[in-house]
C-alpha cells in the first residue's frame, strides 16, 4: 500500500523541465535573429553607392535626380556592384570592337537591394543607317534623340574595316533603359559619359566631339 502511494505521488509530481525547455526557446530566437540580422548586415555590406556604380558614371547632380524619383528612392541605400564593372565594359567593348555583337552590349545596370527589374541600363549597339548630320551640333559627331520615349544617342563611329560596304552604313547607338523617370539633360549626361569610355577604346577613325545636354525639360517615362 505504502508503494502504491509512493508510486502515484511520483506519477503526479509535476516535471521541473520548463524552465530548461524555455531556455532552449530563448536560446535558438537569439540565434535565429542574430544569423538573420547578420545576413542583413553581410548582404547590405556588398552594396555600393549609385556614384561608385558603373565605373563613376553617375556625377553628383545625376545621382541627386535618381534619388529624387519615386522609384530612385530605394537607390540610397546601395545598388548591386556586379551591373557594370570594369570585366563587362571590357568585354562589351571587345564584342564592338570585333562587330561580334549580337544586339546591345550592356555597360551597365543599375539594380537596388530588392531585386527585380533594374532601374538603369545602358547598352550599345551598332545599328543600320547614316548618321543624322543635319540635326547635330555643329562639330560634333553624335545626336541625342528622344523621341519615342526613348533615350538614346547616335554616334557617328566609323569603321570601314567592319563595315566596307558603302551601301551598309552603320552608326554606333547607345540606349538608356530608364525605369526611374529622368530628364532628358541627365538622361543625355548617362549617356555621353558612357558613350565617352567606349569610344575612347573602340577605333573610331574619326575623334567624338559629343553635344551639350539639353536643358532640362519633363521627364520621359
Amino acid at each position: 500500500m505504502e508503494e502504491d502511494v509512493r508510486d502515484a505521488m511520483t506519477f503526479h509530481h509535476p516535471v521541473k523541465s520548463t524552465p530548461f525547455f524555455l531556455v532552449s526557446c530563448l536560446a535558438f530566437f537569439a540565434v535565429s535573429c542574430t544569423s538573420s540580422s547578420e545576413s542583413t548586415d553581410a548582404s547590405s555590406q556588398n552594396l555600393i553607392s549609385l556614384s561608385e556604380a558603373c565605373d563613376g558614371i553617375f556625377k553628383k547632380g545625376i545621382v541627386t535626380d535618381i534619388e529624387e524619383t519615386a522609384r530612385g528612392k530605394s537607390l540610397k541605400d546601395g545598388v548591386e556592384p556586379s551591373g557594370g564593372d570594369d570585366r563587362q565594359l571590357a568585354e562589351a567593348v571587345r564584342s564592338l570592337n570585333e562587330g561580334t555583337a549580337v544586339g546591345s552590349e550592356e555597360t551597365c545596370r543599375v539594380d537596388g537591394e530588392s531585386g527585380g527589374e533594374a532601374e538603369l541600363i545602358v547598352q550599345f549597339a551598332w545599328q543600320s543607317g547614316s548618321f543624322p548630320s543635319s540635326d547635330a551640333q555643329p562639330g560634333t559627331l553624335a545626336v541625342y534623340d528622344s523621341s519615342n520615349h526613348t533615350h538614346a544617342l547616335i554616334i557617328d563611329c566609323r569603321r570601314s574595316d567592319l563595315f566596307p560596304s558603302k551601301t551598309d552604313r552603320r552608326v554606333l547607338r547607345a540606349s538608356l533603359v530608364d525605369r526611374v523617370g529622368l530628364n532628358s539633360n541627365s538622361a543625355a549626361k548617362i549617356l555621353i559619359a558612357s558613350a565617352k569610355k567606349v569610344t575612347s577604346s573602340l577605333d573610331c577613325e574619326e575623334e567624338i566631339k559629343f553635344p551639350t545636354p539639353p536643358e532640362i525639360v519633363s521627364g520621359l517615362k
